[in-house]
């Protein structure tokens, strides 16, 4: 062997114990931060073995049972949520969601992210009260951000535009067991709290909207924006039972009372009663019940069917 060969092996030879070197340091970095920073096993190896580890910088990303990174050491915080998803903290202190890829599910914007169940994932907004529910697959629920949430054991209230919802938590699912809603000066009496169960809370605030918005016409006896509640199908009808011909409404109660009716192989009907005052040019004053149907139709939107004073 010459003089040259010599030298190039032992370059080699050199280069190959540097790197050999280097990964076994670098394995045992991560291996010591895993127990000496964490002191809860589940908080750090979920079921399949992966593993949240911590490099010497302090930043932390996440190995495969076999110690290969598959999630790079580059984020602020790192906790499994659930058993699919992680949740991180960045440089700026927001919280935000990865899959188990270490894709982003859910964007930096939060301040904490529970898992209330293997379907359910509560995000709180860092920057206001508001928060987002969002469902298995990280998607929002109800396409909804909420203006206030309360959580606590098995309870969960999320609030919306005057609406709250109340739901218990069970192992898989959430509840929703009772509905709280505005329709403008009126509070919601229900004839069954139980029928809160029947739609989403999409729904039943988009129902309530529309009652509402009924409710200003029919105070008012304008009657211009009528196509946003009703459909043309049902419009003469309700425009028939709405109006006064020689009177306007004086009062409302301040309750109204609602009653889900089904019937099989016919769409889902909602009946909102209330007390009105009435008067009339030239009469005395009067009583009257105040009936407004709201139908679903087959896209799913509550429309105005039918309206009577009586």
């Amino acid at each position: 062997m010459n003089k040259h060969t010599k030298l190039v092996v032992g370059v080699l030879i050199t280069i190959l114990v540097l790197l050999i070197a280097a990964t076994v340091s670098f394995s045992m970095n991560i291996s010591k931060q895993t127990s000496a920073d964490n002191t809860a096993p589940s908080d750090v190896i979920n079921p399949d073995g992966n593993q949240i580890v911590r490099c010497e910088n302090g930043l932390y990303g996440m190995s495969d049972s076999n110690g290969s990174v598959i999630i790079d050491l580059e984020w602020a915080g790192l906790r499994f949520l659930g058993t699919d998803y992680l949740a991180a903290v960045n440089q700026d202190q927001y919280v935000g969601v990865l899959d188990m890829d270490g894709n982003i599910v859910a964007p930096f914007v939060y301040s904490e992210v529970h898992a209330l169940t293997d379907n359910y994932y509560l995000a709180e907004f860092a920057e206001s009260d508001q928060a987002v529910l969002y469902d298995r697959a990280f998607h929002a629920f109800d396409f909804s951000v909420w203006d206030t949430c309360k959580w606590a054991d098995d309870q969960l209230t999320l609030s919306r535009k005057g609406h709250t919802f109340y739901y218990t938590i069970s192992e898989e699912s959430l509840l929703l067991e009772q509905a709280d809603l505005s329709c403008g000066n009126c509070a919601v009496s229900w004839n069954d709290k139980s029928d809160a169960a029947a739609f989403s809370p999409l729904q039943w605030s988009y129902a309530a909207d529309t009652f509402a918005h009924l409710l200003d016409m029919i105070q008012s006896q304008d009657f211009s924006l009528l196509s946003e509640v009703t459909d043309t199908e049902h419009e003469n009808k309700v425009l028939s039972g709405a109006a006064l011909k020689n009177g306007k409404i004086l009062r409302n109660d301040s309750t109204v009372f609602l009653s889900l009716q089904q019937k099989s192989n016919e769409a889902p009907t909602l009946l909102w009663q209330m007390g009105i005052t009435v008067g009339e040019k030239g009469v005395q004053n009067a009583n009257r019940d105040l009936s407004v149907v709201l139908t679903e139709n087959q896209q799913g939107i509550w429309v105005v069917t039918d309206v009577q004073i009586r």
